[in-house]
C-alpha cells in the first residue's frame, strides 16, 4: 500500500506561515474539494469558479491567484484541465490566461489528486491547531 506524503509545499515552520502560502494551500484544497463533491470532475467558467472559490476563501482578491493554483495543480498531475472541444491543456502554455477566459473548461481529479487533497488537509489543520484557531477552511 502506498504511503501518503506532506508535499513539500505544505510544510510549515514552527508557528509561522507565510500568507501567501497559506493562501495557496487554502485555494488548491477548495478546488479539490469542489472536484470530489463533484465526483472528480467539474465543468464551469473560470467565473463561477471564483465566485465559488471567493466564498470559501474570502481573501483570494486577484483572479490570477486562481489560475495560478489551477496551473500549479494542472502541471503537477494532481488534476487535468480540458475544453470539451479541444482537449487537454497541460498548464505548460505560455498564456493560460486565454485557457481560462470565456468558455467553460474541465477539471478533473487524478489518482494523485486524492493523496493531495488529504495531505493539504492535514497541513492546513496542523497550522489551524498551532495557530490555535479553528480550521480555516471548510470541513
Amino acid at each position: 500500500m502506498r504511503g501518503i506524503s506532506m508535499p513539500e509545499n505544505t510544510k510549515f515552520p514552527a508557528g509561522v506561515a507565510d500568507a501567501e502560502g497559506l493562501l495557496s494551500l487554502k485555494l488548491e484544497y477548495v478546488i479539490l474539494t469542489l472536484l470530489l463533491h463533484y465526483g472528480g470532475a467539474y465543468e464551469d467558467s473560470f467565473l463561477e469558479w471564483y465566485s465559488a472559490v471567493k466564498l470559501a476563501v474570502p481573501q483570494l482578491s486577484d483572479p490570477q491567484r486562481l489560475r495560478d493554483a489551477f496551473q500549479r495543480l494542472s502541471k503537477q498531475g494532481i488534476i487535468e484541465l480540458s475544453r470539451p472541444a479541444s482537449g487537454s491543456h497541460s498548464g505548460k502554455h505560455r498564456d493560460s490566461r486565454d485557457f481560462f477566459r470565456d468558455h467553460p473548461f474541465i477539471a478533473a481529479l487524478t489518482s494523485e489528486g486524492l493523496f493531495h487533497w488529504v495531505a493539504i488537509r492535514v497541513s492546513i489543520k496542523q497550522h489551524a491547531a498551532e495557530m490555535g484557531a479553528a480550521e480555516p477552511v471548510g470541513g
